[in-house]
């Protein structure tokens, strides 16, 4: 009986020893447990208060950011209207522009000749060397560039038909660039381009205005030849001519580029050698007090091609 006793109170002692030990485990378990979901907590903490600065450094950024841009785009706007206002300035673009530095007019280089600016609308001549002069096209520029369609009758086309060019006319960084987009002229393909670099201005002409005489005297009983500048536009130029023995050509306008111009005139009192109205074309040159002029094309009785006249000496009445 003292036996069992004894075998009962172990097994209640080991039982009682096991269940103080797991009591043991579950609380340092907890303690466990809830030490990390404090230090979890507290990790939380920090990670919101840095997420909540690197918002703040983030909209901080982005304001400054919007103010550059806006400040960029402000100055960028004044940059273009002050482009514009360089670009779209008559003292600017008129006047004769070159693809090679030096001006060899009377070799005929590529030229572009800017005779006049209305509203952004160009008044251009282009020549293009062993091709044909396309005279008097409008180019209508919006934003440094436009689109041009140009003639010429003196370049043949390879389709019978007149001789025409599509374009587009680009001003980009102090070059004008022409860019041929259609051409049926001979010797012109698609897709040529120019770019012409080199720009002379216009000179102040307007002491020219009044007659001019190739003698000393105005002897109006021995029919002097006379150059008679009637009006004078920025550089546009309209003159009376009349030379001896041959005709009266009046009225006829020339655009004055690099002191030299290139005009079409008609008479209706000198014969022409053919059943053609009379008809000549030339240039004149204005420099040095002198009036230069020589003749191109003619089919006027007496007058022929080459001739040249020098006016220097103006009236004294004008």
């Amino acid at each position: 009986m003292e036996e069992k006793k004894l075998t009962k109170i172990s097994l209640q002692t080991l039982l009682l020893i096991l269940a103080i030990i797991i009591i043991i485990i579950m609380i340092v378990f907890i303690y466990k447990i809830n030490n990390e979901k404090i230090s979890a907590t507290k990790k939380s903490t920090e990670l919101e208060a840095q997420v909540h600065i690197l918002n703040s450094t983030v909209n901080e950024l982005q304001g400054k950011i919007n103010n550059f841009s806006e400040k960029f785009t402000i100055d960028n706007k004044k940059n273009e209207g002050s482009m514009e206002q360089d670009v779209f300035n008559v003292e600017n673009l008129l006047g004769m522009w070159y693809e090679t530095e030096e001006n060899y007019f009377y070799t005929n280089p590529n030229q572009l000749n800017i005779k006049n600016v209305t509203n952004n609308k160009l008044l251009v001549d282009l020549y293009i060397t062993r091709t044909g002069d396309f005279n008097n096209f409008e180019v209508g520029i919006n934003e440094n560039s436009g689109e041009f369609e140009a003639i010429t009758i003196n370049g043949p086309s390879t389709d019978g038909k007149i001789s025409k060019i599509n374009g587009k006319f680009e001003i980009l960084n102090n070059t004008i660039k022409i860019t041929i987009l259609k051409s049926n002229v001979r010797d012109l393909d698609s897709g040529s381009e120019y770019s012409f670099k080199y720009h002379i201005k216009n000179s102040d002409i307007s002491n020219y205005l009044g007659t001019w005489y190739e003698m000393k005297k105005n002897s109006s009983e021995r029919n002097p030849n006379t150059l008679n500048v009637t009006n004078i536009d920025n550089n546009k130029v309209s003159f009376n001519l009349y030379l001896t023995r041959i005709g009266d050509f009046n009225n006829v306008t020339v655009y004055i580029s690099n002191n030299l111009g290139r005009f079409e005139a008609i008479t209706e009192n000198g014969p022409s050698k053919d059943e053609n109205e009379s008809k000549i074309t030339g240039y004149i040159e204005l420099k040095n007090n002198t009036i230069k002029l020589v003749i191109g094309q003619s089919n006027v009785m007496y007058l022929d091609s080459g001739s040249k006249y020098n006016f220097e000496y103006k009236s004294v009445d004008n």
